[in-house]
């Protein structure tokens, strides 16, 4: 019966305000309405034609604005509605969202205050001595969980003419050897692929068919140069480096994690220092006054500085 009482007062509303406009433009606009005006009220709350003003643009018929404001107002008040008899249904229930709210609230407000802080003091030049130095200082905290390997991937027809003289070159292990195993791959225009940083096993094999674990274990094992075929294509993968898993991790591929672990503890010095001396000011200034004993020598050494 309410919703009724409501809705057909809106509706009164909205004759009113037809009648208004055919009787004097063309184009609807909201600011034919008196600004102010109720539109629809539920319980303690109203709805006033300056909330819904957003909704008309001068594309929209007189027709079409009203059907528009119509359900806006009709959608308004069923909310409305269920808000109001939730309220009073429920008043734990309101009591607990009105908790979760102010605590994401303030939860907000205080990462919004620490971010701004840490944009504005926050120090991120980190230099390679001090990534040196931490790397050292937590050594034991860094071990590979995956093999890494440095290489060189070769692919070229079988049966090609070079091939003995390269299965050569890849065999010695010298770098003066490899450079021209790879110089030929260019010359006779053979793919092939150089991983000259410490590199994950896994997509060097990405290169490869596909190899079982017999194969892969065979292929760090390779010493230096290891061999697979695929139909008519031949592989060729020459091992320069293999650090296998539980290995230290190498410094340059520690780096980005260690600069990342270097910053966050930065930010948490300074958030605990702002909070430290956020602390120190508010009891000089009697902002706050603490009644626990323990906090006793924290709250006499602020009010002596």
């Amino acid at each position: 019966m309410t919703t009724d009482l409501i809705r057909s007062s809106t509706y009164g509303l909205l004759l009113a305000a037809a009648a208004l406009l055919f009787g004097s433009c063309r184009d609807f606009s909201f600011n034919s309405f008196v600004k102010g005006e109720v539109l629809a009220t539920v319980g303690e709350t109203t709805l006033y034609q300056e909330d819904v003003q957003n909704l008309f643009n001068g594309d929209l018929s007189p027709q079409d604005s009203l059907k528009l404001l119509n359900s806006y107002v009709d959608q308004w008040v069923k909310q409305q509605l269920k808000i109001l008899h939730a309220e009073i249904s429920s008043p734990e229930e309101e009591q607990r969202i009105e908790r979760m709210v102010e605590n994401y609230r303030n939860s907000l407000l205080i990462y919004e205050f620490e971010k701004n802080y840490i944009d504005r003091h926050l120090d991120t030049m980190i230099t390679a001595s001090e990534i040196s130095q931490y790397y050292d200082a937590h050594f034991e905290a860094f071990r590979l969980t995956v093999p890494l390997v440095k290489a060189v991937v070769v692919r070229f027809p079988t049966g090609t003419r070079q091939e003995g003289q390269m299965r050569i070159m890849g065999a010695t292990g010298t770098r003066e050897r490899l450079q021209d195993l790879i110089d030929m791959a260019v010359k006779n225009n053979f793919y092939y692929q150089e991983y000259a940083e410490w590199t994950e096993l896994s997509e060097i094999t990405a290169q490869l068919p596909r190899l079982s674990e017999q194969e892969q274990a065979r292929l760090l094992g390779a010493s230096p140069l290891f061999e697979v075929t695929q139909g008519d294509v031949r592989y060729f993968v020459v091992l320069t480096g293999i650090l296998k898993a539980g290995s230290p991790t190498p410094l340059e591929r520690a780096a980005e994690t260690i600069r990342t672990l270097i910053l966050n503890q930065r930010r948490q010095d300074l958030l605990r220092r702002m909070e430290e001396e956020l602390l120190r000011r508010a009891l000089q200034q009697n902002e706050v006054i603490l009644w626990i004993d323990t906090l006793q020598n924290l709250n006499e050494q602020a009010i002596e500085e």
